[in-house]
């Protein structure tokens, strides 16, 4: 059951929480509509994956038409990727310790003017 607090708040489950049954055999969680729905949504994709995969005829061309594509490609040589690889974990590293910088900054002015 829904409550509102002191403050106005509603407290409570949410239509995604709410119990339809107290509990499943052998699970001490209980069946809500969000976990029903959950369930429901991934069966539906197991059974259109299958679809997809089995009866389709397209698909099954498509699928060699991918593989005669990998081969075509130039894929990079070792030391080009490892080049690369170095180029995108420093340019992370250095933008990450710049936003965390920006971060301390911004935190310690809100906290001196008494924003924070």
């Amino acid at each position: 059951m829904e409550k509102i607090d002191a403050v106005g708040n509603v407290t409570g489950r949410t239509f995604w929480g709410k119990q339809i049954a107290a509990s499943l055999p052998g699970i001490k969680q209980g069946l809500t509509v969000g976990l029903l729905g959950a369930t429901l949504l991934f069966i539906a994709g197991c059974l259109a994956t299958y679809l997809f995969a089995v009866n389709g005829r397209r698909a099954a061309d498509f699928l060699i038409d991918v593989e005669s594509e990998m081969h075509r490609v130039s894929w990079p040589t070792r030391p080009e990727w490892m080049g690369s690889s170095v180029v995108v974990i420093v340019s992370v590293v250095v933008i990450g310790g710049f936003v965390t910088l920006v971060d301390f900054l911004f935190r310690f002015v809100f906290t001196k003017t008494g924003i924070l």
